[in-house]
Order: C-alpha cells, then structure tokens, then sequence
C-alpha cells in the first residue's frame, strides 16, 4: 500500500515557472523544498521516507544543493555520517550544467541534470508534466482559514489512496519560481507552498503514535543560506563561463 502511495506521489508534478517578480534583482533567492513520505513500519514504529534540497536562483540561473550520504564502516556494519550536499548548477533554460562538490571547484564537463534531480531531489522517481490533481477525484473543498497573506483548504478526494488533504497558500511567496501546481497558484492567486495528503487506513484500530506517520507531506520555504557569497561567486563563475562559451 505504502509502495504504491509513494509511486503515486511522485507522479505529481513539480514545476519550475519563470516569472517576471519581485525576487528579480542582483540578490540571491535560496528556497528548501521539504517531502516527508511514509516508509516501513518497524517493532509498531513509523519510519518515514525524509528528503531536503535547496534551490538557489540569481540571474536566470539555478543552483541545487543535493542531498548524500557520507559513510563509513566500523565492524562491516555501515554507519551514515551527516548529510553532505552537491551543487548542481544550470540556466533557466534548461538544465544543463555542472555538478560540483564545493562552490569554488573549476567547471569541468557539462552534463545533462535531469537524472541527477529526479534521483537526488525527488527520490528516484521521473517527474510528470501534469496537474497535480491528475490522480485524485475531488470530492468536496472546503476553504478553512484565510486572512491578508495565507489560506487554507480542505479537500476530500474519491481515492483509493488518500482521504483527504490539507492545502496552504502563502501570498508572500507567490512569485517564487518553484511551484509544486501552477494551476492552482494561478486559481487562488498565491502560492501552493505546503501540501498534506492523508493517506486511507484502518484508522480506529491504528495506535496513537502511528496517527502521523499516515501522512505525505510537502513543503516550500525560504531558506536563506549562510554562505550566500559563495554561492553569489558561483553564479557569477557561470555566468561569465556561459558568455565565453557563447562567443566561441
């Protein structure tokens, strides 16, 4: 059941949109795309599926830090160490670029990034140009908090999958260039940027602690970065990088 939900969850789209907005300028925007999805059941416990990226935009330009794991063995056991992240850099245009350990590395060879994301962003799985209700048949919608920056619906969906689901609107972030549903941005003229689906389960006889585990969420943020200045340098790197290889 699990394995079929994740299979479904990451059918849904996920779209990059390009606008003229108030986040353009000689600044960096650096957003952390959040998705918690559940995995296994172990001795009555819920252990969910975690993944955390960044995106960093300037001048028509991406940066994605990508999530891995650096590990070490003791005893033929495997031990994870802390998250470690790579950069992966491109155009707007498309995402063709260079992955890099650190912000200062020289540029090599160019590669095509689609892979890389859709394996290190977004769990493995192809992304699917499509709405984000593709899969799921609304069966009412309920509008449950609204005021001058964010808005909150209820959906119930006929599906054998999910219940129901929680969906939040930030206004302030509505011109950022992530998008999980650019239909529904567009409708409600805000930004879809927190979404959670419950999933159907035998809910009278679940026990208390597994109540949240039956959850795959999604979540934008804004995530100011503590070392923007090397990240500022890379863009720039690239950008010259770009312009030199126009000229040739």
């Amino acid at each position: 059941m699990i394995k079929a939900t994740l299979k479904i969850l990451m059918a849904f789209v996920i779209l990059f949109v390009e606008t003229s907005n108030k986040w353009k300028g000689n600044h960096i925007i650096r957003i952390k795309v959040t998705t918690i999805s559940p995995d296994r059941i172990v001795d009555n416990k819920g252990v969910s599926f975690f993944n955390q990226f960044y995106i960093s935009y300037y001048d028509r330009c991406r940066i994605y830090e990508l999530p891995y794991h650096k590990t070490y063995e003791i005893d033929n056991r495997l031990i994870y160490d802390s998250v470690k992240y790579e950069f992966f850099i491109c155009t707007a245009d498309n995402n063709l670029g260079y992955l890099l350990k650190e912000p200062s590395d020289s540029f090599s060879i160019k590669i095509k990034g689609d892979s890389i994301l859709n394996t290190r962003a977004y769990g493995g799985d192809g992304l699917t140009k499509g709405d984000l209700f593709k899969e799921l048949k609304i069966e009412s919608t309920k509008k449950v908090i609204e005021d001058n920056e964010k808005l909150l619906y209820r959906y119930t969906f006929i599906n054998q999958v999910y219940d129901s689901a929680y969906f939040y609107y930030n206004s302030y972030l509505k011109d950022i260039k992530f998008s999980f549903s650019r239909p529904l941005d567009s409708t409600n003229n805000s930004k879809l940027n927190k979404i959670e689906l419950f999933i159907k389960h035998n809910g009278p006889n679940t026990p208390a602690q597994l109540k949240a585990f039956y959850i795959n969420s999604f979540e934008i943020s804004i995530a100011p970065s503590e070392n923007e200045q090397e990240l500022k340098n890379l863009f720039e790197r690239f950008i010259k990088q770009e312009k030199l290889l126009s000229l040739k």
